[in-house]
């Protein structure tokens, strides 16, 4: 229907409809054309992509047109090319993806479009191999899979000021693997199975001024390192977020985490994760298991459940920094709880115990060479009919440095 090939440029296409049926062709094909505009058109393909971006084709221009397709192939599909812009449009897809950067698909732009795709194994947007693209202003829905794919070797790319929501269960609204530096900023992501998923690799990503919602945990981390989650919201009807397998170097700051149910943070068999200057609250507010290095600093952590910690640091976690925060318990809980079986050094400082637990810093039988320093800690508890401590120590080894 629209074929552009090289030398093709300064093109204008106005209010037209694109349309091909042929199972081979897309409907709108550019082949090293540069610099032209398709604007307030209609292109369909029921067969093939509608918009096919080739290798060398920079610098195309998509406004205010419907592109829809019901295939699967991607609706908008952009390869081996610089500086695509989609921009006032819908996209729809009811088998494929809807916009897809393949490798080497750079500098793209998606602004103040909408696109919508039903497809449990396709996406709303799908990134692989593609590096410094961005998407604004714009809203990303997929009613049966992730809305969101920033797949492998996809670095550097940037969701600002858009809502992305993954309607199925199971599903993330985004999710990053094998990739590097990208960022999402000023947006709303909603999962039904979780708001944001970073997983395999998903390395050294910027989350601020967002808001995470999920009816089961809103933020899983797994296998990921180097992450920044500043200035959020973060709530998920399960865990609010959930760090694991191995996630190192993470940070949550100036952010508010409720898990509504569950924890409100979860940090499992992970090392050197930090959270500062934040909110979290759940059944127990902070439960970190089988983890090493972890530092809290002036948080609030609220348990919410009647036998609930504020901390709860198990099953072989080592070294722990807490330091400037403020806890509160259940009243059949502790502020924090250092279960047994911990090892290396945990410092607790000039924390604020509020009055309502049942033991302010509960310690169970540590490792052999654990040490553990309580300094300069404000503890009160509960003033009801149970036995209470302001710190209980049980099972201690010989030796044990307190």
């Amino acid at each position: 229907a629209l074929n552009l090939q090289p030398n093709a440029r300064f093109t204008t296409i106005a209010f037209s409809d694109i349309v091909n049926n042929a199972a081979s062709w897309a409907a709108s094909n550019f082949q090293g054309a540069t610099s032209n505009t398709v604007t307030d058109s209609t292109i369909f393909n029921p067969s093939n992509n509608a918009v096919y971006i080739q290798a060398g084709a920079h610098a195309n221009f998509f406004q205010r047109s419907t592109i829809t397709v019901n295939v699967d192939f991607a609706a908008f599909y952009v390869t081996a090319s610089a500086s695509t812009t989609l921009s006032g449009s819908y996209v729809q897809n009811l088998a494929g993806h809807g916009v897809f950067f393949d490798a080497g698909a750079v500098h793209g732009r998606v602004m103040g479009s909408t696109v919508v795709v039903t497809m449990a194994a396709r996406n709303a947007l799908h990134l692989l191999g593609a590096s410094s693209n961005t998407v604004t202003t714009s809203v990303l829905r997929n009613t049966l899979g992730n809305a969101v794919n920033i797949n492998t070797a996809s670095n550097a790319n940037t969701v600002s000021g858009s809502s992305v929501t993954a309607l199925a269960g199971g599903a993330c609204a985004v999710a990053l693997s094998g990739s590097s530096s990208n960022t999402i900023a000023t947006s709303y992501l909603y999962g039904a199975g979780a708001a944001l998923c970073l997983s395999a690799g998903a390395v050294r990503g910027t989350v601020s001024v967002s808001t995470l919602t999920s009816p089961n945990d809103a933020l899983t981390v797994t296998g990921s390192s180097s992450n920044t989650f500043t200035g959020s919201w973060i709530w998920g009807g399960g865990d609010g977020a959930r760090f694991d397998g191995g996630s190192s170097g993470n940070t949550v700051r100036l952010s508010t985490v409720i898990g509504a149910t569950g924890y409100g943070l979860t940090i499992a068999q992970s090392t050197s994760n930090w959270v500062y200057g934040s909110y979290v609250q759940g059944s127990t507010a902070a439960f970190i298991t089988g983890s090493t290095a972890t530092v809290i600093g002036g948080t609030v952590l609220v348990a919410t459940n009647t036998f609930g910690e504020a901390l709860s640091f198990s099953d072989g976690s080592r070294s722990l920094n807490l330091s400037s925060s403020t806890l509160l318990a259940g009243s059949r809980g502790a502020g924090l709880m250092l279960k047994g079986g911990g090892a290396g050094l945990i410092n607790v400082s000039t924390n604020i115990f509020m009055v309502g637990a049942r033991n302010g810093v509960y310690v169970a039988t540590q490792t052999a060479g654990t040490q553990v320093w309580i300094t300069s800690n404000t503890i009160s508890v509960s003033t009801g009919p149970l036995n209470t401590s302001g710190i209980r120590l049980e099972g201690l080894l010989t030796g044990a440095t307190i």
